[in-house]
């Protein structure tokens, strides 16, 4: 179940942060646009010349061919979405765009409180945990095979007895009868066949506690590495919320300057490459955010993990 929702999780966000980046393309394509219109007006007036012009319209191309490429991975991620819930891939699917998902400032626990927890609640943990159970009562159940078996049955019954005299006359008698026997059933010798079943019952009580022991460690380790992904998934989100708006301040400077003829065409693309890929980037950056709390809960062994919005 908590695959499930994990995949599901995970699916969500990837379609959240597809049509987040269909609307960063659309925005990059409008950039482009301005650019080009910028770069039109200077070489109408004779202060651009026709190379710079093939730059923007360049420009122009690459981010429409951009957007063609974000919309095909909306498409796709419907279809993960559609297998990670058992559906046919042509089921409408209403995801939001990331932007409108809240995202969360922390976790509300600290590692090792999240490894307590994963180490008592984890169902894998929980089911070796049962299976070693298992293993210690096979060990007793074979040691018990060198002792003798004792039996206990017994019985009630009735003796109904009639008999007539002088020809006319009937008298009946009941007799109740008891039973009771002690068995005891003893192997003296198997040809070390219980001494052999005690050994292999050891043996899988030891593998069982090895293999519970190993669990332990792997969900450790995922809380461990699950815990840290987030926040540095949390770190680079604020970055890549400043990156975003000095990107726009930049690129607004530039445009500005370069329609003062203070700049030039290459520092003007260049901004706006910059301020293309900022937008990716703080779409990504969300997306592996929202992601990486759903890793930490999978890790943890919860459905979802308290946290502060």
């Amino acid at each position: 179940l908590q695959d499930v929702v994990f995949a599901t999780q995970r699916a969500f966000y990837s379609i959240g942060a597809a049509k987040a980046a269909v609307q960063a393309a659309e925005e990059n394509v409008e950039l482009a646009k301005t650019d080009d219109d910028a770069v039109s007006r200077r070489v109408d007036l004779g202060l651009a010349t026709e190379p710079e012009l093939l730059l923007s319209r360049q420009t122009v191309a690459q981010s429409q061919y951009d957007l063609a490429s974000a919309h095909l991975l909306v498409r796709e991620a419907q279809a993960n979405m559609a297998v990670a819930l058992g559906v046919a891939a042509n089921t409408p699917l209403d995801v939001p765009n990331l932007a409108s998902i809240p995202i969360p400032a922390g976790l509300g626990s600290e590692v090792d409180q999240l490894i307590e927890t994963a180490v008592r609640s984890r169902p894998d943990l929980a089911a070796q945990v049962a299976t070693l159970d298992a293993r210690r009562a096979a060990v007793d159940q074979a040691k018990a095979q060198f002792y003798p078996t004792v039996g206990v049955a017994g019985t009630y019954g009735l003796q109904a007895w009639q008999y007539k005299y002088d020809g006319t006359r009937t008298v009946d008698a009941n007799q109740p009868q008891y039973t009771a026997v002690l068995t005891i059933n003893w192997d003296i010798f198997t040809g070390f066949k219980r001494l052999n079943d005690v050994r292999q019952a050891e043996a899988n009580r030891d593998a069982a506690g090895a293999q519970l022991e190993s669990l332990e460690v792997d969900a450790i380790s995922s809380v461990w590495r699950a815990y840290y992904e987030f926040q540095t998934a949390l770190s680079r989100y604020q970055y890549a919320k400043a990156l975003l708006a000095a990107s726009e301040e930049s690129y607004d400077a530039n445009l500005d300057t370069y329609r003062q003829g203070l700049s030039t065409i290459v520092e003007l693309l260049t901004a706006d490459r910059d301020l293309a890929n900022a937008r990716y980037t703080i779409v990504q950056s969300r997306a592996d955010l929202l992601t990486s709390s759903a890793a930490v809960a999978y890790a943890v062994g919860a459905i979802e993990m308290p946290r502060r919005p």
